[in-house]
């Protein structure tokens, strides 16, 4: 198990960039080239340094022309970062090694600012804030027991990028009762909605936890929140129900992006014991994703509008009617926010408005015609491109339709050939025995661009499916 954080009084101010966050899940990173992450609306260069075996974060600028190093490369022969616009090269702790140019190089001006970082649990972590004089790097989060690397866990993992803030993200995942809804024929039905006991059980600087009751489940689940945005779900069964072996044990990790994006991290956990981990075991990491897209499209688009409709009415305290018992995890979190964060990440960085933003994702219009919808389920750039097992597939899948649309065309033209030139009674036998296989070549062909068709579907998958919660 990790180390504890170190305890801390309640009434010290609350330090984002003074945390460890994940950058990616290991098996995601390339180890070939340098990939750009943002996390805290710092942007990070990650590349992989061969010599040491050992991972490194950069700031993403060059400090020559402050080009982005993440469109450099690692040179083949001295393993170093070299940024693609001079060629100036960079060792694991971000001193410059190397300028072409020949005059000289490892002056002060001349490196780019490091990061500590941190391989755990199945990622890479990075602490935003850099070294700094009298500032010990503090212990990696605790994390909840559901998250223990043990031979007894079965583990599934995805991430994605979405188009609302880390405050939102977090109060999401913290609310238990829009699941039915939200999540309506995916992970939940409307007709299973009921009532929600729940019980705050602890709560100060380092989070909360505490207990709701899926009552028509016969679920007790037990919430706990390690500050910022550690997440973990356990779940056992009431008295006289037992559980199904469906249900796993959950961990996500939230991170702030920049102001209205946020990026979480996704751990389902099944006991080793459990019937179904011979077959969770044998199931594609892709596939699983696509199934995970479908839920986290079915918060993209209201959660998009929520962040900047709440933005306008000012405050939660005014704008949110948390009235129910349901709610009172959505309103600890937020009187979390208030007590120890001076009210989030986002309202720390002084960011322009959201409603007036242009952060990659269409704002709402004035005329509410839903045009700004479809870029909050953008699973290409929310996920695919940066997930090994689902860009991979996805360009298997590309190649394959390739190939099997030309490979079509060559069996229907060599098969028109064939039967022209037959009919004119020019060839020899297998030319004609090829221009009365009539039903073989019709067959070869539909069945060809039949299997294409499926391939583009399943590509879509990975790119965008439409989602509508009045058709759903």
């Amino acid at each position: 198990p990790a180390p504890a954080p170190a305890t801390v009084a309640d009434n010290t101010p609350f330090s984002f960039p003074r945390n460890w966050y994940p950058l990616e899940f290991l098996s995601d990173l390339s180890k070939t080239a340098p990939t750009a992450i943002t996390v805290l609306g710092v942007r990070f260069v990650v590349w992989f340094h061969a010599p040491s075996g050992a991972w490194s974060a950069l700031e993403d600028a060059c400090p020559h022309r402050l080009a982005p190093l993440s469109e450099g490369r690692i040179d083949e022969g001295s393993k170093m970062l070299q940024c693609a616009y001079h060629g100036w090269e960079f060792g694991k702790c971000g001193s410059c090694v190397r300028v072409p140019t020949g005059d000289g190089a490892g002056g002060r001006r001349e490196a780019v600012r490091s990061f500590p970082v941190a391989e755990y649990r199945g990622m890479l972590w990075v602490w935003p804030a850099g070294v700094e004089e009298g500032v010990e790097v503090g212990a990696l989060p605790e994390m909840p027991d559901v998250f223990e690397e043990k031979s007894s866990v079965c583990c599934v993992g995805t991430s994605r990028d979405l188009p609302y803030g880390f405050e939102l993200l977090v109060e999401n995942l913290v609310d238990p009762s829009h699941i039915n809804f939200a999540h309506h024929g995916v992970i939940g039905r409307r007709e299973r909605a009921g009532p929600l006991p729940t019980r705050l059980e602890k709560y100060g600087r380092g989070g909360f936890e505490g207990e709701f009751e899926l009552v028509k489940a016969g679920l007790v689940v037990r919430l706990t929140v390690v500050a910022p945005g550690v997440l973990g779900q356990e779940f056992r069964a009431m008295e006289g129900r037992a559980v199904s072996e469906g249900v796993p044990s959950q961990v996500s990790v939230c991170v702030p992006v920049r102001p209205g994006v946020s990026r979480v991290f996704f751990v389902a956990m099944w006991p080793a014991g459990s019937k179904l981990v011979p077959l969770i075991r044998r199931v594609p990491r892709w596939v699983v994703h696509v199934g995970n897209n479908r839920v986290f499209d079915g918060d993209n688009a209201f959660l998009h509008a929520q962040e900047r409709i709440l933005e306008e009415k000012g405050s939660w305290k005014t704008g949110f009617a948390l009235t129910k018992d349901a709610d009172r995890f959505v309103a600890a979190w937020r009187r979390w926010l208030d007590e120890f964060a001076g009210g989030g990440w986002a309202a720390s960085t002084n960011a322009a408005p959201l409603r007036d933003s242009n952060d990659g994702f269409s704002k709402i219009t004035a005329a509410g015609d839903g045009a700004w919808r479809a870029p909050t389920i953008d699973r290409l750039n929310q996920h695919t491109l940066r997930c090994a097992a689902c860009s991979a597939v996805k360009a298997r899948l590309e190649v394959f339709v390739r190939v099997a649309k030309r490979l079509a065309m060559v069996v229907a033209v060599g098969w028109a050939v064939a039967k022209i030139l037959a009919g004119k009674a020019v060839g020899s036998g297998w030319l004609q025995r090829v221009a009365g296989m009539d039903a073989g070549a019709t067959l070869a062909v539909v069945a060809l661009l039949v299997a294409a068709s499926a391939a583009e579907k399943l590509i879509r998958r990975f790119v965008y499916v439409e989602y509508s919660h009045a058709r759903a």
